[in-house]
């Protein structure tokens, strides 16, 4: 088993709270390495190039050297890459050209070639409307993605000047639903953040949370106020109507891109948010309908398991999926089912079929419903197969004392009927719904339980709505138990009225 026994001991290894600054920019550049010829000079070169190398064409790198200033910058120009870089106050740095404002109000940048990028750092470049120059600024605290203009109050400034296609990463919002796992789903939303290179907004959802672990939730929001919201349920409404409660918080989806929906017990590969919005983008552009786009993980059911190794902290799994991510990145393989411990959502798909129902409790197989509502949509699915997510697994099954596998043979009933199948082998093979099984799940409408709720398996189901017929049949009994033999004569002829009795 590559994963550790607890979470919390695994995220603290690791402080996600301000993004590493070299990572994140080379990360928003991404796009400009694949399929490129790269120049690389710096005293960075070596962590640069490593990066680059996972997508570029070729890579050229020197190391910091005084004999190396003038040869650099006379060869220059006739580099054939995209990318270079130069000196700034004697120290080399890495990819891109680093320079001081004043310095780099004055160079000719067209001069070092026909295209490429300008790094800026720890003073604010001056703007020369002239100069063909598009200029971008970030911060190296939250928000921590690039936006374009010159931000006085930034920390790094990029320009781009040429016939160069300036990375556009699609704007995401996230749900993360958390009971009680509240140290997990901060470690979880800093990850994703801090990783993705493009703006996120993410909504925690707290279900049914109880204090003080709800006051972690508030202070994390409060200090990411730019970034994250905090949805309150007095209850636990379960994995999918914490989805949705998320989802209303969100409000209009159309300027967002995408709908990221996680479990809140996983930390992401550095590299592993950006590796599915490159698969998605590229499914999208070649016409294929992505709806939804998954990771692969360490504990998972199905498909998306993969092995990359023993690890015991954060550092250690974020260098064993690298080496896995520098094997699998740039691939896609398409699925019939992708797991709900992350689900990246195209906002067309959810405009389209709505939420998650909610009729599947506390979870599973409300991934399952929402993948096939997809699929018969007409959208595809994905699995970005150099995208790795750690995953704990189950935690709020294990926190709950939920008997997991009366759970799951409960809603796999529930499926069943719903899509009127008899048996789940079987859904694969659905080619259109059922008649009267809406694509669409309006969480206001699409479940009405009964008034008649029990907790049975360690869970809060609806006996009218939920429960199993074994588990239905065990509560009736239960309850008979309590009365005299002749009460069954009362359970006798009320079926009876239904049905003539058999005697038989």
């Amino acid at each position: 088993m590559d994963t550790m026994s607890t979470l919390p001991s695994f995220v603290s290894s690791v402080d996600w709270s301000r993004p590493d600054s070299l990572a994140s920019s080379l990360r928003f550049l991404r796009p400009l390495f694949v399929d490129s010829r790269v120049a690389i000079v710096g005293e960075q070169a070596a962590e640069a190039a490593h990066f680059a190398s996972l997508y570029a064409e070729s890579i050229t790198a020197w190391v910091e050297s005084e004999e190396l200033r003038s040869e650099f910058l006379i060869e220059c120009p006739s580099i054939p890459c995209r990318l270079v870089a130069d000196l700034d106050a004697g120290s080399w740095d890495w990819a891109l050209l680093q320079l001081k404002a004043a310095e780099a109000s004055r160079l000719d940048l067209k001069a070092l070639g026909p295209r490429g990028a300008l790094l800026v750092r720890d003073s604010a470049p001056v703007a020369d409307s002239g100069s063909g120059v598009r200029w971008f600024s970030r911060s190296t605290s939250a928000p921590s993605c690039f936006s374009e203009g010159i931000d006085a109050h930034a920390d790094e400034w990029i320009g781009f000047w040429g016939e160069i296609e300036i990375p556009v990463w699609p704007k995401v919002c996230g749900v993360i639903p958390t009971l009680s796992q509240v140290e997990m789903a901060v470690a979880a939303a800093e990850a994703f953040l801090n990783t993705y290179p493009g703006p996120m907004e993410l909504v925690l959802v707290a279900n049914g949370t109880a204090e003080p672990l709800l006051e972690t939730l508030r202070a994390f929001a409060q200090e990411r106020s730019d970034s994250v919201r905090l949805a309150v349920l007095p209850e636990n409404r379960g994995f999918a109507g914490g989805v949705n409660a998320g989802l209303a918080a969100l409000g209009d989806l159309e300027e967002w891109d995408i709908v990221v929906v996680s479990n809140d017990d996983v930390i992401p590969h550095s590299e592993c948010m950006a590796e599915i919005a490159s698969s998605w983008r590229e499914l999208k552009e070649r016409g294929l309908r992505p709806g939804i786009v998954g990771p692969v993980s360490n504990n998972i059911n199905g498909r998306q398991q993969v092995e990359i190794g023993i690890y015991a902290s954060a550092d250690e799994m974020q260098a064993r999926a690298t080496a896995y991510h520098r094997d699998n990145c740039q691939s896609v393989s398409q699925e019939m089912q992708i797991r709900g411990l992350l689900l990246w959502l195209d906002r067309e798909l959810v405009s389209e079929i709505g939420g998650f129902d909610p009729r599947f409790g506390i979870g599973n197989f409300e991934d399952d419903d929402y993948n096939l509502r997809a699929r018969l949509a007409g959208y595809t699915l994905w699995r970005a197969d150099g995208a790795f997510l750690h995953h704990a697994g189950s935690s709020t099954f294990r926190s709950l004392n939920v008997d997991y596998e009366a759970n799951i043979a409960r809603n796999a009933s529930l499926f069943c009927e719903k899509w009127q199948i008899d048996s789940l082998d079987r859904w694969p093979l659905l080619e259109r719904a059922p008649q009267g099984v809406s694509l669409y799940c309006d969480p206001d409408t699409a479940y009405q339980p009964s008034e008649f709720s029990v907790t049975l398996n360690g869970e809060r189901i609806d006996l009218v709505t939920q429960a199993s017929d074994i588990e239905f049949a065990g509560w009736v009994l239960s309850r008979l138990a309590q009365f005299p033999r002749s009460k069954r004569r009362d359970i006798i002829e009320l079926l009876s009225e239904a049905s003539a009795f058999d005697a038989a």
